[in-house]
Order: structure tokens, then sequence, then C-alpha cells
């Protein structure tokens, strides 16, 4: 049984890698893109003395297609941030039933915040961005897209941790992590039918504890935030649809953000300067100058800094 489901969880999971590929070589093109309009805009206001209309559209814009795109590459290099300090003194099988809950749990959070997004997508049609008119219902798309391939890749991960624990004569942990991750995300929709009557104070108390305890279980922040969040919307809203509605239209408008474009560029600049030695050359600069004096190595740390930032315009994140 457990090699029967290793063999369907390679098979599905090699059209993921090559739809991941792809969006990921796009994630680098638009990266890679994204500084021209702010470049001409700044050389046209300065030579010129004319703006390029639409660069805070087209770049906000470009930051949901960003996150989005890469968001099925960052499930599967496993590369989300979370919290393991504590599972790593469990027992392997504990870890693989953690696993197998997780993936159910984060799997059904993506498959319905995916399809609310589709349902925005619909919805939002006829809208358009205030001053190019590019339509928003693409980026919308985008955003469902990408929850269903990492909810897939999600459920790919869940399997092979299922044969593993199939292995190890432990299946029924794995069906009972099954049940309560599926039990979890459906708590909208049965929590409400034993009538508790609980204040909004009280469930964010709650909201939070558990928030804390999935971080704390390793469930990745990104997840642990999402649902806690969606459960808790469809509690407050006492409609399952208006909160769900929210969760559609929420992972676009928080990245539909002009002051967040600075934090891919700047991942761009740090890359372009390790790559090029730049930030090698200002430090071995500043130490032939100042490596001699009491201290030199921090010293010398510390101008290289004091050069780079004079030359992209802030200090703090050199």
């Amino acid at each position: 049984m457990s090699q029967a489901l290793l063999s369907f969880a390679d098979a599905a999971e090699k059209p993921f890698k090559k739809i991941t590929d792809i969006m990921f070589k796009l994630t680098l093109l638009i990266l890679a893109m994204m500084p021209i309009p702010i470049i001409l805009d700044i050389v046209g206001r300065d030579v010129v003395g004319v703006a390029v209309p639409g660069v805070i559209e087209v770049e906000e814009l470009c930051m949901v297609l960003l996150l989005f795109l890469g968001l099925p590459t960052a499930e599967i290099t496993k590369t989300h941030i979370a919290i393991d300090f504590l599972t790593n003194r469990f027992k392997p099988w504990v870890n693989k039933t953690l696993d197998v809950g997780y993936c159910a749990l984060s799997s059904g959070f993506l498959i319905i915040a995916g399809y609310w997004s589709w349902q925005q997508a619909i919805m939002k049609s006829t809208n358009a961005s205030a001053e190019l008119l590019i339509p928003i219902w693409p980026f919308l798309a985008v955003v469902g897209v990408s929850m269903y391939i990492t909810a897939g890749i999600n459920l790919v991960n869940g399997i092979r941790s299922v044969a593993a624990l199939l292995d190890e004569k432990k299946g029924a942990f794995a069906a009972l992590a099954i049940v309560l991750g599926i039990l979890f995300v459906l708590i909208p929709w049965w929590f409400p039918i034993f009538d508790l009557g609980f204040p909004r104070s009280t469930l964010g108390v709650l909201g939070w504890a558990v928030m804390i305890i999935l971080l704390f279980l390793r469930l990745p922040l990104a997840y642990s935030m999402g649902i806690v969040g969606t459960v808790g919307l469809c509690l407050v809203s006492k409609t399952n649809a208006a909160g769900l509605a929210i969760v559609g239209i929420a992972p676009y408008t928080s990245m539909v953000s002009f002051v967040l474009v600075s934090v891919p560029l700047f991942v761009l600049m740090g890359e372009i300067t390790s790559k090029s030695g730049i930030s090698r050359d200002l430090f071995e600069a500043a130490s032939i100058w100042l490596g001699r004096m009491p201290g030199g190595l921090a010293i010398s740390a510390v101008a290289g800094c004091a050069g780079f930032a004079a030359i992209c315009g802030e200090s703090l994140p050199t």
C-alpha cells in the first residue's frame, strides 16, 4: 500500500515541478523588470520634468504576481518560515503524523481560499485600475490558480507522509491527523451548531492561542495566520459567505501596496551586489584605509555599510 502511494506521489509531483519551474522563471522575469518603470519615472521627472503615468499601479500589480507565482516554489522546496525547535525533539513518526495533519489543514485552507479568489475574479470582471484601466480579474485569477497548485503540492507531500506512517504501522495516526485537520478547516460550518455564544474578545484570545500552538507545532507561519484568520473571520461575521468573501479578496488587496515594492527590490539589489562583488570591494577598500586602527574590523564593516548606504539612500537595510 505504501509503495503504491509513493508511486502515485512521484507521478503526481512531476507536472507540479514543471509548472512550478515555469512560474518561478516568470517570477524572476517580473522581478528583473520591476526596476525599469521606476527608473524611467525618476529620469523623466529629473530630466524632462514629466512623470511616467501609472508607475505605482504597475508596481503594485507586479507585487501580486511576484508573490503568488512564487508561492508554489516555496511549497515544493519547503522553504516556508516555520518554528521547529520544539518538534525536533519529537520522534520521527510523531513529526510525520503532524505533517499529515498540516497537509490536510493547509490544503483545505488553500482550496477554500483559491475558490473564493476565483469567485472574486468573476465578480470583479468589469473592475479596472484607476489610472491605466488594467483589468483586475486576471490577477485575482492568478491568486486562485497559485493556491490550487500549492494545495496540490501540499497533498503530494501529505501522501508521502501517510506512506511513511503506513510503513511504521502507524496508519491509525495518519487517519486521525487527516480527520482533525479537515475538522479544523470546517470549523465555520460545524461550530455554530453548538451556539456557544462566545463574545468577540473570547474568540480573539482563542484565535491567538491556537495560532501560537500551531506555530510551535511547526505549521508554517503563512498557513497558521491564514487558517486562524479565515476561521475567525467566518465566526465573527456570523455568515460564512461574508467571511469567505473577505478571504477571497484579502490576498490580493494585502499585496497591492507600493510600500512593499521595496522588499523584493532590496533583495534583488542584495543579490546583484553579492554576485558582482561590489559589497566585497567596498569592505576591502574600507579595510585598507581603516583596518590597522584598533577595532579595525568593526570600523571597516561600518564604513563599508556607510558607503553602500550612500549609494542606495538607506542605511538600515545595509
